[in-house]
């Protein structure tokens, strides 16, 4: 039970308390703009990979025809593109 809480612990920390943690977001930073727009585009990656992921279950499960998959990754795509 300890090593959970310290293994959460650690997570919690890397990822969003941590200034420089994926998700942590500069609320109070001076001249953090750039930042913030950094921040955003962060998000976007994780959206991007969601996509992605939950593209090729779909496609696995069905819900995704072969017909429908290159307009899926065109979408998918222009998304990249626009967070480049």
């Amino acid at each position: 039970m300890e090593a959970l809480k310290k293994t959460y612990f650690v997570l919690q920390n890397a990822f969003f308390n941590h200034p420089n943690g994926f998700f942590h977001f500069p609320f109070r930073q001076i001249g953090s703009e750039q930042d913030k727009v950094l921040w955003i585009a962060k998000l976007r990656w994780v959206a991007i990979a969601l996509f992605i992921f939950f593209g090729a279950i779909g496609f696995l499960w069905g819900a995704i025809s072969r017909f429908d998959v290159s307009s899926y990754i065109g979408v998918v795509s222009l998304l990249i593109i626009f967070n480049l």
